[in-house]
C-alpha cells in the first residue's frame, strides 16, 4: 500500500505545493507535472536548471522527435563557444542525427547548412557522397578559391577545374586535357629513364634529347 495516496475525483489540480505563494510543484487534473511553473502543456515541464544524476532514457512515441531543444544543448560540458546549438565535450557516437531542418533522407548524420570541421574526418567505413558539382562550382574546393577543385562532369569520370574552367578529365580508359591546355613534364628524362613512360617500364617512353628535340626510347635505347 502506498504511504501517500491522493485520489482527485473533481476537476481541479491533483497536487499543488507552494512556497511563499510561489508554485514549486504542481500535478494538474490531466496528470501533467510542472516544477516551478503552472503553465503545463506536456507531461513534464521544468522552469529552471535541472540535473539528472544517472541515465536518462528518452524514447519517442511520434515522428516529432525524442529530444527537442529551443536553445543550446550541452553534453559533458558547460562551456560552449559562440552561438552553438549543440555542444559535446568529448567523443560522440551518432546513430542518427539531423541538424537543421528535418529530412526524410536516410543516413546517420544530416546537416542542413554549413559545417565547420577543425580536426579532420576519420571515416571508418562506408562512403562519402557529395554533389556532382560543376566547373564553376566544383564539389571539392579550396578556401577562398571556390571555382578551382574537383568535380564529376559526367558519369564515371573525375574532372579538375581551375578558375571555373575544366582543365582535365579522367576516366577508366583515358586522361584528357581539356581546351587549349598544355601538358608539361618537369624532368627531361634520359633513354634509360624516360620522362613519359609506362608503369613498371621506365626505360621505354619519351624524353627530351636536347633543346627543341624529343626522342623515343625502348628498352633504354634511343
Amino acid at each position: 500500500n502506498p504511504a501517500i495516496l491522493v485520489n482527485q475525483t473533481s476537476t481541479g489540480n491533483i497536487i499543488h505545493l507552494l512556497r511563499s505563494g510561489v508554485s514549486s510543484f504542481l500535478v494538474d487534473s490531466g496528470g501533467n507535472v510542472g516544477v516551478g511553473t503552472t503553465s503545463i502543456g506536456t507531461k513534464l515541464e521544468v522552469a529552471g536548471f535541472g540535473v539528472v544524476k544517472g541515465n536518462w532514457n528518452v524514447e519517442a512515441t511520434s515522428t516529432i522527435g525524442s529530444l527537442l531543444a529551443t536553445t543550446t544543448v550541452y553534453i559533458a560540458t558547460t562551456s560552449p563557444a559562440g552561438n552553438d546549438q549543440l555542444v559535446v565535450g568529448g567523443p560522440a557516437y551518432i546513430n542518427s542525427l539531423g541538424v537543421g531542418t528535418a529530412t526524410t533522407s536516410p543516413g546517420g548524420l544530416f546537416v542542413k547548412g554549413s559545417a565547420d570541421i577543425y580536426d579532420g574526418i576519420n571515416l571508418r567505413g562506408g562512403k562519402v557522397i557529395i554533389p556532382l558539382g560543376a566547373a564553376a562550382a566544383p564539389s571539392f574546393v579550396f578556401t577562398g578559391d571556390e571555382d578551382t577543385g574537383i568535380y564529376n562532369a559526367t558519369a564515371n569520370t573525375v574532372s579538375i577545374a581551375a578558375a571555373g574552367a575544366e582543365v582535365m578529365r579522367m576516366s577508366a580508359s583515358s586522361v584528357a586535357l581539356m581546351g587549349d591546355q598544355a601538358f608539361s613534364v618537369g624532368a627531361q628524362g634520359t633513354a634509360a629513364s624516360a620522362a613519359i613512360r609506362w608503369q613498371g617500364d621506365q626505360n621505354t617512353g619519351i624524353f627530351q634529347h636536347a633543346s627543341d628535340i624529343f626522342a623515343i626510347t625502348t628498352n633504354g635505347t634511343e
